[in-house]
């Protein structure tokens, strides 16, 4: 199970884009709207299994495997391999002795089989990874990736939702309107 390092705080839908959609033009219900589009935007990646917000997870091996499977998408990068030495100092893994592999859904780090791998310190997770996630569209720079349209669309829907009503979308409703959207593992 990966444990979330870091997450961006921008926003991945523009306050003022959102405004348009609920049909506010003043400024009073900013603050409660950005945390409607952050927290709408947790519940989506939650249901539909897809990062959005660029988030950066660390994942633990108990030692060196060819294949470790990383079981979240998208994947921009993998940011570093690192491992603990049997003196407990933490390495840094050359580069050139791991490579990222996508899937149609999350990917796996490839261990290169014939790079001669180092001993580990006698702990229960010597090897970890940290994964660049969220944000579909590749751009000139991950760090600038837009938004899905669809899953763009899908987020402002949830926010209105309560927004208008004050009462979120269900999971049930979440099912018949995002289903196509969700990916299954």
């Amino acid at each position: 199970m990966p444990i979330m390092i870091s997450r961006s705080t921008d926003l991945p839908i523009d306050l003022d884009a959102a405004k348009k959609v609920l049909r506010v033009d003043f400024d009073d219900d900013d603050d409660m709207i950005r945390d409607l589009i952050d927290g709408e935007t947790r519940r989506y990646e939650d249901f539909a299994r897809r990062i959005v917000a660029q988030t950066v997870f660390r994942f633990r091996s108990a030692g060196w495997f060819t294949r470790i499977p990383i079981d979240i998408d998208p994947i921009r990068s993998i940011a570093g391999v690192f491992y603990l030495d049997p003196d407990m100092q933490e390495v840094a893994l050359a580069s050139a002795a791991y490579r990222f592999v996508p899937c149609s859904q999350g990917g796996y780090l490839g261990i290169y089989s014939d790079w001669p791998r180092p001993d580990l310190a006698d702990v229960a997770f010597p090897v970890w990874f940290d994964v660049v996630a969220g944000a579909d569209l590749p751009a000139d720079s991950p760090a600038v990736a837009p938004l899905d349209p669809a899953d763009r669309m899908n987020i402002l829907h949830m926010v209105k939702q309560i927004y208008d009503h004050d009462d979120p979308l269900t999971e049930e409703q979440l099912r018949r309107r995002f289903s196509g959207r969700r990916l299954l593992w």
